[in-house]
């Protein structure tokens, strides 16, 4: 039996994460193990710890971090303590194979603990690009140091093989917040409106930006941009997410504040859940802002979304996926477009690279049969 352990740092991870936790964990082949840390306990970003408990998650342990700066010395602290306590993890609990998603600082941290600690790897989501935040670095180093992937397009399969990886241990699986969607009940409006406290008016957007991590010092006139633009919309709803903890977050956190403070349109959750997000996103027009959910579930949920600014510079886009820049008149011209009947009518149309079926399910049976010892011994694969 393989001791398979997953870390989870954030909630829209664990989102994506939560199918394939409950088909490891009823695998006659796999003993799962769970560490949590980064923001799922943290309260100023919505302790999402709860979404695991809710689920009869069992947690083997917790990381705790400090998330009262957003500076780089803060985070710098928080890379070395994950370092620190992983790998005293490892020294007393005997794991096969440690699974992880994404590109956050927590991961890499945890990826390096196993590597030092001759723990093998698995990487989901790797290949892909976001060039205007610090994460594009950090994924291709999880790469780098992954002996098994699991990716979400062709053209990202290819792209972990250009880095080096051997093809044999590449799989293309699709996006995993396809068994989300495909899975998703969505909640009933009238009753969503309850939970939310929010009042769903004919036009609706769902916002989520994040922090441009390779240019901080210009984030805040793009932010005045932002706000500005989407201001004069007063006849639309709109639903804000907190930012994630990224250096630069508690200054979108503020602005977020400070704009629902003076528009009675508009609300603000530090974190919705995946079950709300996606139900909050069926009865928007479409998703606003630089998160890669517009990117790959809006498509997959023929739902538009306008990506501001470079954050996703580089991620393989659907044909509903409006580009524009962080300016007051490419952002209104861009909302424009997203409410528009034409547009409307090519969202039926729309195919998304990032689509799959049963990805939880590959992804399992990959782990149940993989011989680990064979993927244990890393060789450089150069392109021919």
């Amino acid at each position: 039996m393989k001791n398979i352990l997953i870390v989870t740092s954030s909630r829209s991870e664990y989102g994506l994460l939560a199918n394939l936790i409950k088909g490891i964990s009823e695998s006659k082949k796999l003993n799962l193990h769970i560490v949590v840390t980064g923001s799922h306990l943290s309260f100023k970003h919505g302790k999402t710890l709860s979404e695991l408990l809710e689920n009869d998650v069992h947690i083997d342990k917790k990381f705790f971090l400090d998330y009262t700066l957003d500076t780089n010395l803060v985070i710098s602290k928080n890379i070395s303590k994950i370092v620190n306590q992983l790998t005293r993890f490892f020294t007393n609990k005997k794991i096969d194979l440690m699974l992880v998603l994404g590109d956050r600082y927590e991961i890499f941290a945890a990826t390096i603990a196993a590597l030092f600690s001759k723990v093998k790897i698995a990487h989901l989501h790797g290949g892909e690009r976001s060039e205007g935040s610090i994460d594009d670095l950090l994924r291709h180093s999880i790469t780098k140091m992954s002996n098994l992937h699991f990716v979400a397009t062709n053209e990202y399969r290819k792209r972990v093989i250009q880095l080096g990886e051997n093809p044999q241990s590449v799989f293309k699986v699709g996006a995993l917040c396809n068994d989300n969607i495909n899975n998703l009940k969505i909640i009933n409006k009238t009753t969503l409106e309850k939970k939310l406290g929010f009042k769903f008016k004919e036009k609706n957007i769902l916002i989520s930006i994040h922090p441009e991590t390779k240019n901080i010092k210009a984030m805040n006139r793009k932010l005045e941009n932002f706000f500005s633009a989407i201001k004069s919309f007063k006849d639309t709803g709109m639903i804000f997410t907190h930012p994630s903890s990224d250096e630069g977050n508690f200054m979108i956190i503020r602005k977020i504040q400070k704009f629902i403070s003076k528009n009675s349109n508009s609300k603000s959750f530090k974190s919705l859940g995946f079950k709300k997000y996606l139900s909050c996103l069926s009865y928007c027009s479409g998703l606003v802002g630089n998160s890669s959910s517009g990117i790959i579930e809006a498509p997959l949920m023929k739902k538009g979304s306008i990506n501001v600014g470079s954050r996703q510079f580089g991620r393989q886009l659907s044909k509903s996926v409006i580009n524009c820049e962080f300016t007051k008149k490419d952002i209104k011209n861009s909302l424009i477009k997203l409410f528009s009947k034409q547009f409307k009518k090519k969202l039926l149309k729309v195919k998304s690279p990032y689509y799959g079926i049963n990805v939880a399910d590959k992804i399992v049976r990959v782990l149940e049969n993989v011989n680990l010892s064979k993927v244990g011994n890393k060789k450089f694969y150069d392109l021919k």
